[in-house]
This record gives structure tokens, C-alpha cells and sequence, in this order.
């Protein structure tokens, strides 16, 4: 992407990669070729990206963006029911995004981009404020400033996600772009009240320091 900083890349389920250099969007070939897709709101910060298999989704903290992978459309989320988000991930047909600065979590309607006002729940094992997320082996893990919640789809219909009862570790995210996935375990870069900037993997439902 030249001089402009990348601010985050995604491998897509269908094997494209997206990278977000500056204000853009770009589709990488396997030649490292990089075609522009679309323009974004902010210009540094990290961004989260997850798709459906026909849409992907990028979040920057404070907007969100859809690519249609079949249609090759590009456009900002304009739903009055999206909030402003740092991180984003999908399971079971539903995008699942933490509310920047908030405890709260907020899901799409099922295989879409779309958001409905109840869709939103809260990780309040804890009164830290929900740092990121991810989705890993069925579960979607939510890191706090010092605790981690571990929820799963529990299928019902009002609202399907539900925490784990007694899934709740007493280590947070340091940094929410420090989450990642290494054969489908959760690492991160962790602090709890004992201090921080310690590397954690998730060990089951518990924070092993690594």
C-alpha cells in the first residue's frame, strides 16, 4: 500500500484478502496486486474486519463499513441501529460487535448487515468496559479492561447470545488489536488488577500466561 499505513488486513472465508491502508479499502490478489474498493471516514487507527460469505464488514471505532463480495459494492452503515464499534466478528450467521466504551455487545439480523434496536446485551460479569471480541470454536469471547466473559449461542429467539455461567476470568485486554486467533485459541495482550502488558492464550475458559 505504499507510504499510507495499513491499518488492519483480513483473510475472507471465500480466500480474498482486504487490507485498509490510510482511508482505504483494497482487495490484495495473489500477486500483491492491491485494487482500491471503497473510501472510509477516518484515516489512522486500527479496524476490525469479519464477513458472511458475501459480506464483509470493517469497523475503524467509530463508523462501519459493508463490501459486498459478490456485488462489489462498497457503503458506509447508515442504520440508526448501528453503533460505533472497535471490534467485529461472526458466528452462527450473526456479525457480533462490542459498543465502543461501553459494556455492551450488538448483533446484525441473521446473514445480513442490517441491526434491530434490541439486538444489544451487555458483558456485566464485571463493570469494566468491554474492550473486543472474538469468536472462537463456537464461543465468543468479550475481554473487559480486567475480566473476560465467554458466551455461546444459546438459540433463543429474542436474543441468542447468552454468557456461560461461571466463564469469567479476572484477566482483561490490554489493547483490543492485540486479540488474535493462532489455531482457532484466543492470544492477547492482558492486565488485570495486579497490572498488565502480560501475553495470555485462553486455556478453555481461563487466561494462561504465555
Amino acid at each position: 500500500l505504499g507510504a499510507t499505513p495499513t491499518r488492519g488486513g483480513y483473510r475472507a472465508s471465500n480466500g480474498q484478502f482486504f487490507a485498509v491502508g490510510g482511508s482505504k479499502l483494497y482487495r490484495i490478489s495473489s500477486s500483491w496486486v492491491a485494487t482500491e474498493l471503497g473510501t472510509l471516514n477516518t484515516t489512522e487507527g486500527p479496524v476490525s474486519m469479519a464477513d458472511n460469505g458475501t459480506s464483509l464488514l470493517i469497523v475503524d471505532g467509530t463508523n462501519g463499513y459493508t463490501w459486498n463480495i459478490a456485488g462489489s459494492a462498497f457503503a458506509v452503515i447508515t442504520d440508526p441501529d448501528f453503533y460505533a464499534a472497535d471490534t467485529v466478528t461472526f458466528q452462527d450467521g450473526y456479525f457480533i460487535l462490542n459498543r465502543s466504551g461501553t459494556q455492551q455487545f450488538f448483533i446484525s439480523d441473521l446473514n445480513a448487515t442490517t441491526f434491530q434496536p434490541l439486538d444489544i446485551a451487555s458483558a456485566e460479569g464485571s463493570p469494566d468496559i468491554l474492550i473486543g471480541l472474538v469468536s472462537a470454536k463456537q464461543h465468543v469471547y468479550m475481554w473487559g479492561e480486567r475480566t473476560t466473559e465467554v458466551f455461546y449461542n444459546s438459540g433463543d429467539a429474542d436474543f441468542p447470545f447468552a454468557r456461560i455461567q461461571g466463564a469469567v476470568e479476572g484477566v482483561g485486554a490490554s489493547a483490543a488489536h492485540s486479540i488474535a486467533l493462532l489455531d482457532g485459541i484466543p492470544y492477547f495482550l492482558g492486565g488485570s488488577e495486579g497490572g498488565s502488558g502480560i501475553v495470555y492464550r485462553m486455556k478453555g475458559f481461563q487466561a494462561e500466561r504465555i
